[in-house]
């Protein structure tokens, strides 16, 4: 998925396997240099892993990674906290690197509100964040 600013890249089981290799072969699957303070969301690797290896299907309804475009720089993450409930409403969550928060923040749930096919969003955010 592309923005202006991003380039947002979906984890299927290979980009979690590529994860867990470590930084150099996660940046090799994803084709872009990792941020220093990145990954933000390790503890959730899991779960999303876990879900997608027993459906399949909710690949793109989990974690995508957040690649700044002029920099080819993985800043962040963002995804959907699973696949749309009955009323069509999903939850998006993000985590994007220290500085600057606000604009890479605001880009990566842009991005992911547009093409999706649910018809509810809700975003949530901690204080940190």
């Amino acid at each position: 998925m592309l923005t202006p600013r991003l380039r947002l890249v979906s984890l299927d089981l290979a980009g979690y396997a590529a994860l867990r290799a470590g930084r150099e072969e996660f940046a090799r699957y994803v084709g872009a240099r990792l941020d220093p303070d990145w990954p933000t969301f390790g503890e959730h690797l899991g779960y999303f892993e876990d879900a997608i290896r027993a459906d399949p299907t909710l690949a793109g309804w989990a974690t995508w990674v957040a690649v700044e475009r002029g920099d080819d720089l993985v800043i962040g993450e963002g995804g959907y906290k699973g696949a749309p409930d009955a009323e069509g409403a999903v939850e998006i969550g993000y985590a994007i690197v220290a500085m600057p928060r606000r604009r890479r923040g605001c880009c990566v749930v842009s991005a992911l509100r547009a093409p999706r096919s649910s018809r509810r969003k809700a975003c949530g955010w901690s204080d940190g964040n």
